[in-house]
């Protein structure tokens, strides 16, 4: 028993080296060999923004920025995709200009809360297809192994907090 569990971990811990190797291989500068930006270095999620009828979504996103945010940066694409749940609104994928453009978002993006107009509204870097399908894979393993001790959390696993060290509140 003690020999598979080393044997999974031994996995889980090649599973973490290999998704780390791949975000250095893409994200070294986020310019790729022909001088471009590269897509995900300049991509980010825009989640829980209201949907309309006939919206201009490069609009909407760019008003997100400047009074959401208070930041003179935009968005050059925005596309919209179908919601997985009826009745809410789907996430947003927009590009920036440039890396640069991007890391300032993330920067600022906490201050959203403290808006009132864009309180519910998230916004996130963007992971491809491939690393979505690696997390789910992760969390199964983990799930699977040691379900009671290790949880996934940013594609990273991490130890999980036992329930007798959280603040109970009835002191």
């Amino acid at each position: 028993m003690n020999k598979d569990l080393d044997d999974l971990k031994s996995r889980i811990e090649n599973l973490e080296k290999r998704t780390t190797d791949v975000e250095k291989a893409k994200s070294y500068a986020g310019v790729t060999q022909n001088g471009k930006p590269d897509d995900d270095a300049i991509t980010f999620v825009v989640r829980a923004l209201p949907e309309g009828k006939s919206e201009n979504i490069v609009n909407k996103v760019n008003a997100v920025l400047k009074d959401g945010l208070k930041l003179k940066v935009t968005v050059k694409s925005a596309e919209r995709k179908k919601a997985k749940q009826e009745g809410r609104p789907g996430i947003v994928v927009a590009k920036c200009a440039s890396a640069q453009d991007r890391k300032a978002i993330m920067a600022k993006k906490k201050d959203l809360k403290d808006s009132r107009q864009y309180k519910d509204v998230m916004i996130e870097y963007y992971k491809s297809p491939e690393q979505l399908s690696q997390e789910a894979s992760l969390r199964t393993l983990v799930k699977a192994v040691a379900k009671d001790t290790l949880t996934v959390r940013n594609g990273k696993v991490i130890p999980k907090k036992s329930s007798s060290s959280q603040p109970n509140g009835n002191s």
